[in-house]
């Protein structure tokens, strides 16, 4: 599955969960909905946490960008 589709999974996780996700919960909660990888999720947050999307709090979860 190309990158932007995970990308547009990811941010739609993390704007109907309404709370900061670990990995493993955005990857359980991306996986269903697409047919891809644990490696193909964490390589489509990459470019979410450069573009400021997402970010990564102290606790190591992910939550939408300010």
């Amino acid at each position: 599955m190309p990158t932007e589709q995970v990308q547009k999974l990811i941010m739609k996780e993390l704007r109907t969960a309404n709370i900061e996700l670990s990995l493993n919960d955005l990857i359980a909660r991306v996986r269903p909905n697409a047919p891809t990888g644990r490696n193909d999720v964490k390589a489509a947050v990459v470019p979410l946490l450069y573009r400021r999307d997402v970010t990564l709090t102290p606790s190591r979860r992910f939550r939408i960008g300010s």
